[in-house]
């Protein structure tokens, strides 16, 4: 049997050796360097491979998530601000 990890999300990193404190260091944004998602378009779980435009502002937006197990679904990811209003 064969174990397959999920891809969690993977936080960006700066690797600028002349950086002087940028988002990326201070750590005040996260951004996920295989779905390309960041802070409110972040979906819950890592869907593991690069979303459209469109489903960031989905996820934004709060119209849909990415869960484990479930893949996309109709509901608003915790990181999204529309869960929030």
């Amino acid at each position: 049997m064969t174990i397959i990890p999920f891809p969690g999300h993977h936080r960006a990193r700066c690797t600028r050796k002349e950086c002087l404190g940028c988002h990326l260091c201070h750590g005040a944004l996260f951004v996920c360097t295989r779905c390309g998602g960041a802070e409110g378009s972040l979906p819950t779980d890592c869907p593991g491979e690069r979303m459209t435009e469109q489903q960031h502002d989905d996820v934004y937006a709060g119209h849909i998530d990415f869960v484990h197990r479930r893949g996309w679904v109709a509901e608003a990811s915790f990181n999204s601000p529309a869960r929030y209003k």
